[in-house]
């Protein structure tokens, strides 16, 4: 299960049955704890590995991809960061979707004016994933790792660009989730956005990018988002239609 990000010890939460009652209580009281909103970062969460839904739900799919982001330094030094990013897509234990990813990154091709170098000794990892195609203001998110579970190293923070972004040198598009990292190398902790979405599909990507370069990134590597799910109001809107339904299914059994 996904944690709360209240102040204090987590608290575990029975299991719910999967029922539009339980989606509309669901959507109604989204903690406003540790949730992304746009131009303002956000701190990811540590947690453990019990309890975070990576050990408590169901694992729905998951998928790795790989890239390569070339970093340019003073006086003709550069060198590439190789990688992989994987994500997975779990159901919680209230019949929400939590989205995770890991990403394992070594430097590597250094090179002086073109030709082959000993490596330069300020060469840097990564410092930015750009996650593109995830956000939708209708979905909340909170951010967190799990801090004691496979990996060294954990990502900084989280924020959603929106285009009044005030950074010529963000490659924002709007709902760009950039989610930092002091420049690392090896393997990162299972880091999360937990969601009070129902679905998911594929169409996000994510990319890599260094700490000087200008920001060039790396090719897009294939990620899953959450569907938007309907405001409480738009329940509420449905459930006269549902009733004729039923009501219209009934008669013709009768």
């Amino acid at each position: 299960m996904s944690p709360s990000f209240a102040p204090g010890p987590s608290r575990r939460r029975a299991p719910m049955q999967y029922t539009l009652a339980s989606v509309l209580c669901c959507a109604a009281a989204a903690s406003p704890a540790a949730t992304i909103v746009e131009n303002q970062p956000t701190s990811f969460t540590a947690v453990t590995l019990a309890d975070s839904s990576l050990s408590t739900g169901t694992l729905l799919e998951q998928t790795s991809g790989s890239f390569q982001t070339t970093q340019f330094c003073c006086a003709g030094f550069s060198w590439s960061v190789n990688g992989t990013i994987t994500t997975k897509v779990v159901r919680d234990d209230d019949g929400t979707v939590d989205f995770y990813w890991q990403v394992e990154t070594a430097i590597a091709d250094y090179s002086y004016g073109g030709s082959p170098s000993t490596p330069f000794p300020q060469a840097w990892g990564i410092s930015d994933l750009y996650l593109r195609g995830f956000y939708h203001p209708g979905t909340s998110f909170e951010a967190g790792y799990v801090a004691d579970g496979d990996g060294q190293w954990a990502p900084g923070s989280a924020i959603v660009h929106d285009a009044g972004y005030p950074d010529w040198l963000v490659p924002y598009s709007n709902g760009t989730i950039d989610i930092t990292i002091d420049p690392k190398t090896g393997k990162s902790k299972w880091f999360f956005l937990d969601t009070n979405a129902h679905g998911y599909a594929p169409g996000a990507g994510i990319s890599a990018y260094g700490p000087i370069e200008w920001r060039l990134g790396s090719q897009e590597v294939s990620s899953f988002a959450p569907t938007h799910m309907p405001e409480p109001a738009a329940w509420l809107m449905l459930l006269p239609g549902l009733a004729l339904i039923g009501r219209m299914a009934a008669r013709r059994r009768r």
